[in-house]
């Protein structure tokens, strides 16, 4: 079957079961194809042929959002008992068939995985406002504007893990926040800094808890 008239038969038929969808696209080589819906949701399509028209079976999973490129289910699927939802149907079933199988045993949980996945990605927002804030906080206090302040986002990290160097007097500061904790690394402190930074620490351990 050609491949525009499969997925938009599909789209047509999966329609008029649930909501709207129409097909996000079809890859020049019609390996692959997506069917759009509502609220963010995709349909990814694959077959088990050359490319779509000449298979005799398609794999339909469900597509995920992404935060800077992480998708914030990986983990979820890969180090859990949780099963990325997929099936596979024949594709001489014809496409109103092969839409209601997607209705019935791909639809409920690959909306339940994609409403964990929004909800996720605002908690990945709200935390790094988090983050944002207390670093703009602390960079203050050591005289360093926002624009010094290096927003690293990399080696696997959801949120950023900002980084700011200043130099106050001979000695250079450097500070990393990790969520809720801080990394601080002072070089070249001269003795009565270095003293009265003890003092500090120390001071706040053996503050009241209450």
């Amino acid at each position: 079957m050609d491949a525009t008239e499969l997925m938009k038969g599909i789209a047509l038929n999966l329609s008029e079961l649930t909501a709207r969808w129409e097909v996000g696209y079809i890859d020049k080589h019609k390996h692959t194809a997506t069917l759009k819906g509502p609220n963010g949701a995709e349909l990814g399509f694959r077959g088990n042929g050359y490319d779509l028209e000449e298979s005799s079976r398609l794999n339909i999973s469900g597509v995920y959002p992404n935060y800077k490129g992480h998708c914030p289910l990986s983990f979820t699927f890969q180090y859990t008992d949780a099963k990325r939802p997929h099936i596979t149907v024949a594709v001489d079933r014809g496409t109103s068939t092969i839409a209601d199988d997607i209705r019935r045993r791909l639809l409920p949980d690959y909306l339940h995985w994609l409403e964990v996945a929004h909800e996720r990605i605002e908690e990945y927002k709200a935390n790094e406002e988090k983050i944002r804030t207390r670093t703009r906080r602390i960079a203050a206090a050591f005289g360093v504007d926002e624009e010094s302040i290096r927003w690293n986002q990399g080696g696997g990290n959801v949120n950023s893990r900002p980084t700011f160097y200043t130099v106050i007097g001979d000695a250079r500061i450097s500070l990393e926040v990790l969520g809720d904790d801080v990394s601080l690394e002072i070089l070249y402190a001269p003795d009565v800094l270095a003293t009265g930074i003890g003092e500090l620490i120390r001071a706040w351990a053996d503050r009241p808890t209450r």
